[in-house]
């Protein structure tokens, strides 16, 4: 029985001849074509394609065997239906296709859009400021964008340690550099490298949002690559014993701890009041002061060393010079007759020629503490005490028991 769904148009009986003509041929072909899509499954086919097809195999299966002529229309409309049908499927394969690759490209300029933005918005984030950020002028005159209360800190010389922890933000210090010694409990945080060269990946891996650096052991270029990456870099810069104090308060200011920085400013003052007092009026010996020997390095008129030298009651015989260490010939030494010559702590004996010095032969060649009197920090008063001591031995009942 041959069902809607299953009709098969047979080809012709064996008994009848096979037309030898090229007429006969075209139709034998387009009977084995009409066969193959009548055996198509109706769910390959649109549903009003389909019911035309099982409609016209229904009316020739009550019709009559395979006959040429009735059948033609239907073979005709049939083959055209499938080469359309082809075609339809074909144009929707290529619509497809082409909607896939739009969609590609969409995405992949989507996200090529996505990945510099994140770009742009990270690149800006390490360099636009937190909103609880604050702008301070540094001792450069430099407008550097600070958190208000900094957390971790690190500091790039000895001086400004010292004042950190003398302003009680020792906890707040997460690095320092090999040279910080003063007080005790700097050695025991991170060290970050040297004065000179600081390493950046260390001040980046202790998560520092403050770094404070002093240009009277580096210099400006330092601290170029902190700033690139969003670090705030402040400079200090004192260059007279009134400057350090000032600076004390400055970095009191900047960490969030203006009233301790302020006690600590007046205590300094006062002890400053008291040793110029007590010099007032008296004479002013001659001062060499000797930093290195091969060649010799002395001080200039801009250092804060020569402001201590004054103001412990004495004059630097170098003072003329405008560089803040600038080398000095031993003929001049010679000549301007020092009568106090102050050497750094573990420095070398004077030279034979040297020894020639009026403080040579008088005995009074003295060591100083490098800490004290070299670094721009809060102990540096206490090194104006010692000097104005050394100088003024009768002032202040000092004896000269570090005479070399």
């Amino acid at each position: 029985p041959r069902g809607p769904a299953t009709v098969m148009l047979s080809r012709p009986p064996a008994t009848r001849p096979l037309i030898p003509d090229r007429e006969g041929c075209r139709r034998q072909r387009r009977a084995l074509k009409l066969t193959r899509v009548c055996e198509t499954k109706s769910g390959d086919l649109p549903v009003a394609f389909a019911s035309q097809l099982f409609s016209a195999r229904e009316s020739e299966a009550r019709g009559s065997t395979f006959k040429s002529a009735p059948a033609r229309p239907l073979r005709r409309t049939v083959g055209r239906s499938f080469l359309f049908l082809n075609l339809l499927r074909t144009k929707n394969e290529d619509y497809e296709s082409t909607t896939r690759i739009r969609l590609t490209e969409r995405l992949r300029l989507y996200t090529i859009f996505a990945v510099l933005a994140l770009s742009v918005l990270s690149c800006s984030s390490t360099r636009t400021p937190p909103s609880s950020a604050r702008t301070v002028t540094d001792e450069l005159g430099r407008r550097v964008q600070v958190p208000s209360r900094p957390l971790r800190i690190v500091s790039l010389a000895p001086s400004v340690t010292e004042v950190l922890f003398a302003l009680g933000a020792g906890d707040r210090v997460v690095g320092v550099t090999s040279y910080c010694d003063y007080p005790p409990e700097a050695r025991e945080k991170q060290a970050v490298g040297d004065t000179l060269k600081p390493s950046v990946e260390k001040i980046v891996a202790v998560k520092a949002d403050l770094v404070i650096i002093s240009t009277a052991s580096q210099v400006e270029a330092s601290f170029r690559r902190l700033e690139e990456l969003g670090i705030a870099v402040y400079v200090t810069n004192p260059r007279g014993i009134d400057e350090v104090i000032e600076s004390i308060e400055k970095l009191g200011e900047l960490i969030d701890a203006s009233e301790p920085a302020r006690q600590l400013a007046d205590d300094l003052r006062r002890r400053i009041d008291t040793v110029r007092t007590r010099v007032a009026g008296a004479a002013r010996p001659s001062v060499l002061v000797i930093l290195g020997t091969e060649p010799l390095i002395t001080v200039g008129a801009q250092s804060f060393i020569n402001d201590l030298v004054n103001r412990a009651g004495a004059r630097s015989i170098s003072a003329e010079e405008q560089a803040d260490y600038p080398q000095y010939s031993i003929e001049t030494v010679i000549a301007k007759q020092p009568e106090i010559i102050l050497l750094q702590a573990g420095g070398n004996d004077l030279t034979a020629r040297l020894r020639q010095t009026p403080a040579a032969r008088s005995n009074r060649v003295y060591h100083i503490d490098d800490d004290l009197l070299l670094r721009p920090g809060p102990r540096i008063v206490e090194g104006l005490e010692q000097l104005a001591a050394k100088v003024h031995p009768d002032l202040f009942g000092a004896g000269s028991s570090e005479t070399k």
